[in-house]
């Protein structure tokens, strides 16, 4: 097993990291491999990844996402102010802009199959990220939605009480920028599967004369 770190030389916000992560693990992982994405601050379980790993394998899912809104699921610590902001973004998310599978669209620890985070890359390019703060997490999963991910919830217990420091989230910018991202996605046009599938292969074709351009 082997380790890479891969450091900003200052903080340039969530959604750089989740960029850098998920362009690092492109270049260095292989098929059947998958990403995880979590907060290092103690508040969510690393030993849920090993159930999100096994459902996933087990049902051939594209995205695991470690849940407050499935039954077993408890959050501990978090003001009612911020359970109150996140429980309503998930109601207005499923009425408006509904991902099938998901309840959680701003909870960032998830897993990710790295065929999905291919077909991502492939079809976004450098427009995948484009959030820099906490709505990224929101931003990812509706970017997702026209490729028809295969999504299941685990629960989690949120231990927020054992956060050592306090939240950097800036509660009006998110919520500003959450709503933006609602509005784009009720006004843009969707791809559709057609377009989706013209795209895929127009830019495997690319790949595949680039690789024949640069053959010795």
């Amino acid at each position: 097993m082997s380790l890479k770190l891969v450091q900003h030389a200052k903080n340039a916000g969530l959604g750089q990291a989740i960029k850098t992560g998920f362009t690092t693990f492109l270049g260095i992982s292989k098929e059947g491999d998958f990403l995880a994405a979590m907060d290092c601050d103690n508040t969510q379980p690393p030993e849920l990844l090993i159930k999100m790993y096994e459902t996933m394998i087990a049902g051939s899912y594209d995205i695991a996402i470690a849940s407050r809104y499935r039954k077993g699921s408890k959050v501990i610590g978090l003001s009612k102010f911020r359970e109150v902001m996140s429980y309503g973004a998930s109601w207005l998310f499923r009425i408006a802009a509904r991902v099938p599978g998901v309840r959680d669209y701003t909870c960032g620890y998830r897993l990710y199959n790295r065929t999905f985070v291919s077909k991502l890359d492939m079809y976004y390019g450098e427009s995948l990220f484009t959030e820099s703060g906490f709505a990224c997490m929101i931003d990812l999963l509706l970017k997702a939605k026209p490729l028809k991910p295969k999504i299941v919830e685990i629960p989690m217990v949120l231990r927020y009480d054992e956060k050592p420091s306090a939240s950097k989230m800036k509660i009006i910018k998110t919520i500003t920028r959450t709503l933006k991202l609602l509005f784009k996605n009720l006004t843009s046009a969707a791809p559709t599967a057609a377009n989706l599938g013209k795209t895929f292969n127009q830019q495997e074709t690319a790949r595949i004369s680039l690789k024949i351009t640069n053959r010795k």
